[in-house]
């Protein structure tokens, strides 16, 4: 248990500063490709956002095990993807998921529920609300009240991109 909450304080403290040192994310007015670009803008306040609540949905349906599952997180500070990811992680034990860091776009999902990307078959957990893609990673995106974001199971052909040879 001490070593379970020494490890969520460190990733906390690490996000956090991440996120401090990117500021909070906007969208570009311009899609390109379907994918909404997340522009970085700094924030005079940090993690100090209002009450908010987000639906999150996990979808599989790529290859086995397949899944769909959807979970409302309610009431929390408005602050990046992940917190709200972690939290529904948390309350509801249905979803485990793993991440990892890239500079230019801050923590990225690796796996949900053991369900990994793939180069050889391109697949990859793409997330997105209504209006489409992002192109940020889950540390850098901050989630508006009511939104809903799909973490959706895919490869680059069904999610649209053009694979060069």
């Amino acid at each position: 248990m001490k070593m379970a909450l020494h490890s969520y304080v460190c990733v906390l403290i690490s996000v956090t500063l991440v996120t401090f040192a990117l500021g909070v994310v906007e969208f570009d007015d311009v899609k390109q490709g379907g994918v909404r670009s997340c522009l970085y803008t700094p924030t005079p306040c940090g993690i100090c956002g209002p009450t908010i609540s987000v639906t999150l949905r996990f979808r599989n349906s790529l290859k086995p095990p397949f899944f769909d599952k959807t979970i409302t997180v309610p009431r929390q500070p408005q602050r990046e993807l992940f917190h709200f990811l972690q939290r529904a992680a948390d309350v509801t034990g249905e979803i485990v998921f793993t991440i990892s860091y890239s500079p230019m776009v801050g923590y990225i999902l690796d796996s949900i529920n053991g369900q990994y990307g793939s180069e050889s078959d391109n697949s990859f957990w793409d997330f997105l609300s209504e209006n489409g893609s992002y192109d940020c990673g889950v540390s850098v995106y901050v989630p508006k009240n009511g939104e809903t974001i799909t973490f959706n199971f895919t490869n680059y052909k069904n999610a649209g991109y053009i694979l060069k040879k």
